[in-house]
């Protein structure tokens, strides 16, 4: 299991002060957690793995952790990888499981599908922030 935490990249600008009460924000990142299931993954599959969520990241930064697992299963179909997304948000856990050849295909897929389904979160928390 490794942790990856995005705070020392070169990208995260500190944030201007508050404009009512004068504090300084500190840049979030969120935590990444990757593990593979039944083998040992690649540090290059570990490096794309941390480099698509931050997609995620960009469309909802109240995100707390993300843990990613891969898996094989043992089935007799050329789709056997599986690549299995979990987002820890306030109030609610997002998950996302998406079968292909390849990890990374599986790792495309259930990322572009998180996104969709984190931005529906995010309008939907919106929405009923809205109605209070």
């Amino acid at each position: 299991m490794r942790r990856w935490n995005n705070s020392n990249r070169s990208t995260n600008a500190p944030i201007p002060a508050a404009d009512r009460g004068g504090a300084a924000l500190i840049p979030y990142s969120m935590i990444t957690e990757v593990r593979a299931i039944q083998f040992k993954a690649s540090d290059r599959l570990i490096a794309f793995a941390h480099q698509r969520l931050e997609r995620v990241n960009q469309v909802y930064q109240q995100a707390l952790h993300a843990s990613v697992q891969f898996k094989i299963d043992n089935n007799h179909l050329a789709a056997n990888k599986i690549a299995e997304i979990t987002l820890h948000v306030p109030g609610e856990d997002l998950v996302v499981r998406k079968e292909a050849r390849t990890f990374e295909k599986a790792l495309i897929m259930a990322v572009d599908r998180l996104r969709r389904v984190a931005r529906e979160a995010k309008d939907k928390t919106k929405k009923l922030r809205r109605s209070k």
